[in-house]
């Protein structure tokens, strides 16, 4: 069970508890992985940050962490978060020369992109023959989430690597343990993505249609969450789809839930799951992206609505 105040336990950097913690690396400091790797560090973790981008590298250093372009910086790492964009990026940080060479044999390698069950299973075997644990763990929660080590972590995969690791993870946010199987954590991140993406559509098209319709949208966004038609993606994005677009703060990339939907798409064929409302939030998604908002916040979907 976590423990109640994971704060507490980690509080001091130079207490006596600090000598015991895991070494950790974590590759890819964007959005998520960069609160992910700045809680760690205030949590007293020595960690080291790698990432291609060298304003992201530089951030990380400002900010008082080990970091570098470098891959080989995290040899010798107890434990390696993997916050990749992709599955291939991960079947490639495996096939890295600093995985290859034994510099991290023993190692825990913590897979928390959203990056389908099958990558991870793949990723899992090659990870054993290298003598590394893998530990399957998609997240949910969003940068806030990140930022305030509120994260839901999904986690599969042997016990072994999840105990060695649950230091880590329970600075992240709330371990929920649900299967040994690596794939079975991302598994279940794709039917928390089929219904997030399909809310967050609906959410989209409510607020055109309330515009439409000529209602004020503060008071659509202040209502509606109140009764039977709430979900938590309309509390949330309604409000920042009600603003005008150059007014929207970016907090999740919209393409983020086109690639999630495209994963979700392929499982749902894959298993023959008859899933039309996948289908037509995948339709949406992918007109969002084809109208150039996908480096903006995903409650730009909105604009797919508004523009019909």
């Amino acid at each position: 069970m976590k423990e109640a105040d994971p704060d507490a336990r980690f509080a001091s950097p130079t207490g006596a508890n600090s000598r015991a913690l895991p070494s950790v690396a974590l590759v890819g400091v964007g959005a998520m992985g960069m609160p992910i790797a700045l809680r760690l560090h205030n949590h007293g973790f020595d960690i080291c940050a790698v990432d291609i981008s060298t304003a992201r590298i530089e951030q990380c250093r400002e900010a008082g962490l080990s970091a570098s372009t470098d891959l080989g910086a995290i040899a010798g790492r107890d434990v390696v978060i993997a916050m990749v964009a992709t599955g291939t990026q991960l079947l490639d940080l495996l096939a890295a020369p600093v995985f290859t060479d034994g510099r991290l044999e023993g190692a825990v390698l913590i897979a928390m992109s959203t990056v389908g069950p099958d990558v991870v299973r793949d990723a899992a075997v090659s990870a054993s023959q290298l003598g590394i644990g893998l530990i399957d763990c998609p997240v949910t929660g969003g940068v806030i989430g990140a930022t305030d080590g509120t994260l839901t972590l999904i986690v599969s995969g042997d016990q072994g690597a999840v105990d060695s690791a649950r230091p880590v993870l329970d600075v992240a946010g709330a371990v929920r343990v649900v299967g040994s199987r690596p794939g079975d954590g991302q598994s279940l991140k794709l039917v928390n993505q089929m219904l997030a993406g399909i809310h967050l559509v609906a959410a989209g098209e409510a607020i055109a249609f309330a515009e439409r319709l000529g209602l004020d949208l503060d008071v659509v966004t202040d209502l509606l969450p109140t009764g039977a038609a709430a979900s938590w993606m309309f509390a949330d994005r309604g409000p920042r789809m009600a603003l005008p677009t150059e007014q929207r703060p970016t907090q999740t990339h919209l393409s983020v839930f086109v690639k999630d939907s495209g994963l979700v798409s392929a499982a749902a064929a894959a298993s023959g799951a008859y899933a039309p409302l996948t289908a037509a939030a995948r339709d949406a998604l992918t007109r969002a992206a084809e109208l150039g908002l996908g480096d903006g916040d995903d409650s730009g979907i909105v604009e797919v609505f508004r523009t019909y």
